[in-house]
Formats: structure tokens, C-alpha cells, sequence
């Protein structure tokens, strides 16, 4: 009885040889397709600044108060900050505008802080609710431009120290 055994096992060897040939064979014809590959690069993304967030000569209160400048240039005006705002200064106060450069007709957004301080040596003051005209996403004009306006809500203390406040505020421009 042995040697039927082994025959069996033989004829099974045989025959999963011959499946497992099969595949390999198969496997000798080959499908290709070339695939592609692109690329953009596009200018970066330029910034100019070309005026100052300004808030302009404001009186020292006796009561804290509020001076806002809108991206359009309006001014208002709360609490003891009123009296100092009455008078006019030309030219002295609005938003902060930039030129932003960039690829023709590309959407872009801006990125800034949403406040900041300003500081006359220890004395400070911080201006909140920094707003742009850019709602979302923007697009460059056909010439790749386009004009970023910057306005903000300063808060005055009662009795703020009188002086220069100055201070700074990053603005990234990100391409879509």
C-alpha cells in the first residue's frame, strides 16, 4: 500500500505544478499606460505696504474710549475718546493699505492677527478687531493686483500717558 501513497502524492505534486505554471504564464503579458505629470509654479505673492493703520491725534481722556477706522476710512468714536475726535486732521487718519502682487486672476486670502499693542516706551494700548476687505478668498486683478485695506478698534485708557504709540502687525497673502 505504500507505493499508492506515494504515487498519490506524486499526481497531486503534478498537478499544482501545473496550476502554479498557469499564473506565471499569465503573468508574461503586461498592460502599460503612460501617465503624466504637471506642474504650476507661479510668482509669489508680493507686498507693498503704502500707508500706516493711522488713528491720528486723540486728546487724553478723562474716561477710557474707543477710536475705530473702518477698511473704508470711516472713523467712530466711543466713551471719552469722543472729544479728541471732533477735531479735523486731514490725511492724518485711516485704514492701512497695502499692494498685494501676484499671478493675474488667482484667488488668494490674507492672513493678520486679530490684535495687537501699540507702545509708547511702558505705556501701551492694544487695538482689536484689526479687519481687512478681504472676505474669504480675493482675486488678483488682470494685472496681478490688488489693494489690501486694513482697519482696527484702538482702546484708550482714562488718563492714557500722552506720547507716540507705535507697534507692528504681520499680513501673510496665500495662494489658492
Amino acid at each position: 500500500m505504500q507505493p499508492s501513497i506515494h504515487l498519490f502524492t506524486a499526481a497531486a505534486v503534478a498537478c499544482f505544478c501545473a496550476f502554479a505554471a498557469e499564473p506565471a504564464a499569465a503573468q508574461a503579458a503586461e498592460a502599460r499606460l503612460e501617465g503624466s505629470a504637471q506642474a504650476v509654479v507661479v510668482e509669489p505673492a508680493g507686498i507693498t505696504a503704502i500707508e500706516d493703520l493711522r488713528f491720528g491725534a486723540i486728546m487724553q481722556p478723562a474716561t477710557a474710549g474707543t477710536v475705530t477706522v473702518g477698511t473704508d476710512d470711516s472713523i467712530s468714536a466711543t466713551g471719552g475718546a469722543v472729544v479728541g475726535i471732533t477735531t479735523p486732521q486731514p490725511g492724518t487718519r485711516g485704514a492701512g493699505r497695502f499692494t498685494i502682487t501676484g499671478d493675474a486672476n488667482r484667488m488668494f486670502r490674507v492672513s493678520h492677527p486679530n490684535r495687537l499693542t501699540i507702545f509708547n516706551g511702558t505705556a501701551s494700548m492694544t487695538v482689536d478687531k484689526l479687519r481687512s476687505n478681504v472676505n474669504g478668498q480675493e482675486r488678483f486683478d488682470a494685472n496681478g493686483s490688488y489693494e489690501l485695506r486694513i482697519g482696527g478698534r484702538l482702546q484708550i485708557g482714562a488718563n492714557q500717558p500722552a506720547g507716540d504709540y507705535t507697534g507692528t502687525y504681520e499680513v501673510t497673502v496665500i495662494y489658492h
